[in-house]
């Protein structure tokens, strides 16, 4: 089989990959099952789901998975809220990358307290978002105690968080943008990551108004999720300068024409990328060293990335999510092309 990655890189290998839709046909313990004990000879793994520590502890020399045990902490939304509020708290100055948020219902009088407390006049924004949820689903938009109150009653059940909401960022040509930016973790023992120099702009598809009463529910307007906003009519596909998908080099082409710096801007990014990744290396560090011997020489999992990335007014880079879990066959960023033969 060749697996091809990126343009000029070849990896010869025998290779499985396992995708989502097969691991839907099987109940989850029979998923644990066929991780902890697959005994099936392959130098790759592929698989779109989390890996147990079990998984890790049965693998043989010179195998590859890709996945390092315990990469949920950065990738669930609760859980990075937790790491990046303790790392501020212990390197004050160092972690203010992220929008304040709200673990619930661990957080819910803290919320309550200060959305009760905004100002006549000058409403909190808040944008609710279910822990494991991808691709849009579920999120909520708020001003208001009632509007707040049905919002948890409807996402009752689901384990949720409550972010500050953005409401002054960075427009081209009026419309709303984040950036997806992809990120190879190659070690944890010591830490090795290296991001990819291209990635997604991915637009809106309605003009941007900062959010009031009447908008919270215009996803077209506040959601940069593709998996949203391909529905929209408005949408356009294409190369074109006026497309709903950018690369980053177009997005530096349009950052220079407008006196943005850029470079200053991805330093910024790569230092968050970094951060992030330093308040879960310990227990990468840990779960790795558990589950492999002395002998093994650091490289048995790696972990490819998405950072969604959204840029202030100001230019400022906000950390929103870290996704996993790619599936390789349908990976479409730019400069990245994937094939399968066999």
């Amino acid at each position: 089989m060749v697996l091809s990655i990126e343009s000029g890189i070849q990896l010869m290998c025998h290779a499985t990959i396992e995708s989502s839709e097969a691991a839907h046909s099987k109940n989850l313990h029979q998923l644990d099952e066929l991780q902890a004990d697959d005994t099936e000879e392959w130098d790759v793994f592929w698989s779109d789901q989390s890996i147990s520590l079990a998984r890790a502890v049965a693998m043989q020399p010179m195998q590859k998975i890709n996945h390092f045990a315990g990469m949920l902490e950065l990738c669930r939304k609760k859980t990075l809220a937790r790491n990046i509020s303790a790392m501020a708290t212990q390197f004050p100055g160092h972690f203010h990358f992220c929008p304040k948020t709200y673990v619930l219902p661990d957080d819910l009088e803290a919320l309550w307290k200060d959305f009760k407390g905004q100002k006549k006049g000058k409403p909190k924004t808040l944008i609710l978002k279910p822990d494991s949820g991808s691709q849009g689903r579920g999120i909520k938009l708020v001003q208001c105690a009632s509007g707040l109150q049905q919002a948890l009653k409807d996402l009752a059940g689901i384990e949720i968080i409550a972010s500050k909401y953005l409401h002054k960022p960075l427009l081209v040509n009026g419309f709303k943008f984040d950036l997806r930016v992809y990120v190879l973790v190659l070690a944890c023992d010591p830490l090795r990551v290296f991001v990819y120099k291209e990635g997604l702009v991915r637009f809106c598809t309605e003009k941007y108004k900062a959010p009031q009463a009447n908008n919270l529910k215009a996803t077209y307007m506040h959601l940069t999720n593709y998996a949203v906003n391909k529905h929209n009519e408005s949408f356009i596909s294409g190369p074109e300068a006026d497309s709903s998908k950018w690369d980053f080099a177009t997005l530096r082409d349009w950052m220079a024409a407008q006196g943005h710096d850029f470079d200053a801007i991805w330093q910024q990014i790569e230092e968050l990328v970094v951060l992030s990744l330093l308040s879960v290396q310990p227990l990468l560090q840990l779960n790795y060293r558990t589950a492999f011997p002395a002998t093994d020489n650091g490289f048995s999992c790696f972990e490819l990335l998405g950072y969604d990335v959204l840029l202030d007014e100001m230019c400022r880079p906000w950390l929103l999510e870290a996704a996993s879990g790619f599936n390789v066959l349908r990976l479409k960023a730019p400069g990245f092309s994937s094939s399968v033969r066999h």
